[in-house]
């Protein structure tokens, strides 16, 4: 449904035919995984790839509808996100992203950002400036929620 892509059998083989869904490179993809795991989702969020001005930004992709949204910070590159659903989520994306950020310009700051997971705008970030030492760009994240 909703796809360009196919798969015929023609009595001997398979012949499948691709649907190119987005055309941005990207890593590192997560999704709302708590309630979508194993499931049909709609929504994924990645670090973008592209060797362009959205370099190492974050974007959402919706994959029934074929659209993206970028969240992108001047002299920053995004680290792994993850997504936290709503405690009372009434949608798959109601949630938020978090991941971290290297600073491309000063090696020794790095941060923390949260995103409003439907319109992908910046809610709230933490910023770690002058740090003793440079912070290479680790690129993955992890949350640990506590219980």
């Amino acid at each position: 449904e909703n796809s360009t892509a196919s798969a015929v059998f023609n009595g001997v083989k398979v012949n499948c035919t691709p649907e190119l869904m987005i055309d941005v490179s990207c890593i590192f993809p997560c999704i709302n995984y708590s309630d979508y795991c194993g499931a049909e989702y709609q929504f994924f969020y990645a670090v973008v790839m592209d060797f362009d001005d959205t370099y190492g930004s974050l974007v959402k992709i919706d994959l029934k509808n074929k659209t993206k949204k970028y969240w992108k910070a001047e002299n920053s590159f995004a680290w792994e996100p993850k997504f936290l659903p709503s405690p009372d989520a009434n949608s798959e994306d109601d949630g938020v992203i978090i991941a971290g950020f290297s600073d491309t310009k000063f090696p020794n700051r790095v941060g923390l950002i949260i995103l409003d997971a439907k319109d992908f705008k910046e809610i709230a970030r933490c910023e770690f400036i002058d740090l003793p030492t440079a912070i290479p760009k680790p690129l993955h994240g992890c949350f640990i929620e506590e219980k």
